[in-house]
């Protein structure tokens, strides 16, 4: 085994580069007109190293709002991408594979994760394949309207989700879909974020929890010299601690203190590195956790985002449902919340390379990064 210098590598794999995309919600699209469609069009994902293909067999997203109280349906389709027409890229408009939601569907409501059930056909991929989901009425009636929600990406977008009314249009939203592989595994188009909400949560050192962070078991021996946390003190007088502790026993590895007025602004969100006074190792195998613990009564303000399952955090960077939310209350228990993660990540200075006697262990090579 040996150590490779890796400066700054941000550990697991950053959400996208807008950098604050949390706090800034979800969007919703509407289609409430006949012949109107929405559309997601991107590489399909999976994680790991693999390429070769899977099949897919149910297609997951998020409805915002819906009225369908004139009995209208939806129908979502796999198609093929359209290369050649014009700017934007669009689908092909031929549902090669679909599903119809019956307007009596009870899933098929406000604000609720919707997974669909087996397409008509199963649908074979190739990982990196270029694929449309169409989302459309299968039968319409005036008054009816449906929502897709996506997280908010502040006017940047790296793959099309489109709204048809008149002609296609882009949408600067992050892409919220989730594909269920034949296999039981999951994934979701290269540059998506299948999920289910994307908040801030304020709490101060008299909240119940008044420690918030994530749990992460390292799958390889590295250097840490830090941790990256998007965090708003929300106030000149507010403090907090950002600490790394051992997952075995919750003893305290390293602690940076956060003075408030120490930041930019201290009513805005921005990631901050918090360099430790001196590196640490952090073992392959071995559990730890970084996490925010305010120090004053005023509130520090941390994104999250949530998934409606567990599993589903297969289809996002790192791809392993281990790295979630932990909290706890006045030194007490923790708390795992495995459908929640918080915008904390480790900041490592060398990773294993899994050479020399012994075999080490294998390098992680982030997979999906934005």
């Amino acid at each position: 085994m040996a150590l490779v210098s890796t400066p700054g590598l941000i550990y697991p794999p950053i959400f996208p580069s807008t950098g604050t995309l949390a706090q800034n919600g979800l969007l919703s699209t509407v289609a409430d007109a006949n012949g109107e469609k929405i559309a997601m069009i991107g590489q399909v994902w999976w994680p790991g190293f693999t390429s070769g293909t899977k099949n897919i067999d149910k297609i997951g997203f998020l409805f915002g709002a819906v009225t369908k109280t004139n009995g209208s349906t939806v129908t979502v389709s796999l198609q093929d991408v359209d290369f050649t027409t014009g700017i934007p890229v669009r689908p092909d408009g031929t549902q090669d594979q679909s599903i119809t939601i019956a307007n009596a569907d009870g899933g098929f409501v406000t604000n609720a994760w919707y997974n669909t059930g087996s397409l008509s056909a199963q649908r074979t991929v190739s990982f990196g394949e270029h694929m449309a989901v169409v989302w459309e009425f299968g039968s319409f009636v005036a008054g009816d309207l449906f929502n897709l929600r996506n997280l908010n990406s502040g006017g940047m977008t790296s793959s099309p989700t489109l709204l048809f009314t008149a002609s296609w249009a882009a949408v600067a939203v992050t892409q919220n879909v989730l594909f269920h592989f034949s296999d039981g595994t999951y994934g979701t188009f290269a540059s998506a974020l299948p999920l289910n909400n994307a908040s801030v949560v304020a709490f101060g050192n008299a909240s119940n929890p008044d420690e918030r962070g994530n749990t992460i078991t390292m799958p390889f021996k590295a250097v840490c010299e830090g941790i990256l946390i998007n965090a708003n003190p929300n106030g000149a007088t507010n403090e907090y601690e950002v600490i790394l502790y051992d997952g075995s026993d919750s003893s305290v590895l390293r602690t940076v203190t956060q003075d408030a007025q120490g930041v930019s602004a201290s009513n805005s969100y921005s990631y901050q590195k918090y360099m430790f006074s001196s590196p640490i190792t952090l073992n392959a195998g071995s559990t730890y956790y970084t996490v925010v613990k305010p120090t004053s009564a005023g509130t520090a303000n941390v994104p999250f985002i949530e998934t409606n399952s567990a599993d589903y955090w297969q289809a996002h960077p790192y791809g392993d449902t281990s790295w979630h939310a932990v909290t706890r209350v006045d030194g007490g228990s923790w708390t795992n919340v495995t459908t929640r993660r918080y915008q904390a990540y480790l900041i490592l200075q060398q990773i294993d390379d899994g050479a020399g006697s012994g075999g080490g262990s294998a390098v992680y090579r982030p997979v999906k990064c934005f």
